[in-house]
């Protein structure tokens, strides 16, 4: 029995705890990798080139901000098993992110909101899902060396962080400025993200 343990620990090599920190610093890196490089690609939007931004550009770009490090928070801590402890405040910055497109519509159903521009607004959708690829590529591949046991709400967190992201970056850039656009198209890139995360990472992240 003890040359069996022994022939064990000989296989034994330590582990270096995964550091949350890290995991936060590299999709942190990722998210600003794919604003910055959205803007220099398309350039910034009239308002924030000229220094005068609208109010709701700015509402809209920190709403996508805080949901982005709300959710990119939540779903590091998802690669440590743990009972109790906080579990940040994704779910609460998304419902007023939702309050956009709930507006929006109201707007559509008063006659206020005038027409839309459906080309323009499947642009920004398909750019805002496609912007956010990379830091979900990212945050996926550092979870996967952690130990996640809800990989469901892990995955749907990754869509969530990453759309928030793409849709932060968009934002910065479109020239859209009504409140019909940036709450219905930009919103939903970050909702479908969001769906996609629970479909297609969650597999990856189960073990």
């Amino acid at each position: 029995m003890n040359d069996l343990l022994d022939r064990l620990a000989d296989d034994v090599r330590p582990v270096r705890p995964l550091s949350l920190g890290h995991g936060r610093i590299l999709a942190g890196t990722a998210a600003l990798a794919t604003i910055a490089t959205v803007l220099v690609v398309f350039g910034v939007r009239p308002d924030l080139a000229d220094g005068n931004p609208a109010s709701l550009t700015l509402l809209v770009a920190g709403l996508f901000a805080l949901l982005a490090v709300a959710a990119g928070w939540s779903a590091t801590r998802l690669a440590r098993p743990a009972v109790g402890g906080p579990q940040g405040g994704a779910h609460w910055v998304l419902a007023a992110t939702l309050l956009l497109p709930a507006v929006s519509i109201v707007e559509f159903v008063s006659g206020s909101a005038g027409t839309m521009d459906v080309a323009f607004g499947l642009r920004c959708f398909a750019w805002g899902l496609a912007s956010g690829l990379f830091t979900g590529v990212v945050l996926t591949h550092w979870l996967r060396r952690g130990a996640t046991v809800l990989p469901e709400k892990a995955g749907t967190l990754v869509g969530l962080t990453a759309g928030a992201v793409g849709a932060l970056a968009i934002t910065l850039e479109c020239s859209g400025s009504g409140l019909a656009h940036l709450g219905l198209w930009h919103v939903a890139s970050v909702i479908v993200a969001a769906l996609l995360g629970r479909v297609l990472v969650t597999p990856i992240l189960r073990w």
